[in-house]
């Protein structure tokens, strides 16, 4: 003998305990993704608002940045003046001190 039940015909109706076991795994299943959707939606709503800090704080340190090198290029603007004049007053210096070795002053 077959240990086994007949699998049950389509056209047949099922058996109540069946129906009872169907609709509350379909409950569960039903909360559950009630419970995901709204999950999903704060974790949504939590990455917006933590790109949103972020491009705030990245725009915050472009400015900083654009502000730095602005001063890091005034520096050395004044410091390029300072050294051609450096520069122009040693040649000077160095052509008379030839033109008086040479007793042209």
């Amino acid at each position: 003998m077959n240990s086994h039940l007949p699998t049950p015909q389509l056209d047949k109706p099922k058996p109540s305990n069946e129906d009872e076991n169907t609709e509350s795994r379909l409950t569960r299943a039903e909360t559950t993704v009630e419970y995901l959707a709204k999950a999903i939606e704060r974790f949504e709503k939590r990455m917006d608002e933590g790109f949103s800090t972020m491009r705030a704080e990245h725009r915050a340190d472009i400015a900083e940045l654009r502000h730095e090198i602005n001063e890091f290029r005034k520096e050395v603007a004044t410091n390029m003046r300072w050294l051609l004049g450096i520069v122009f007053a040693s040649f000077m210096s160095l052509l008379a001190m030839m033109a008086r070795v040479n007793n042209l002053l």
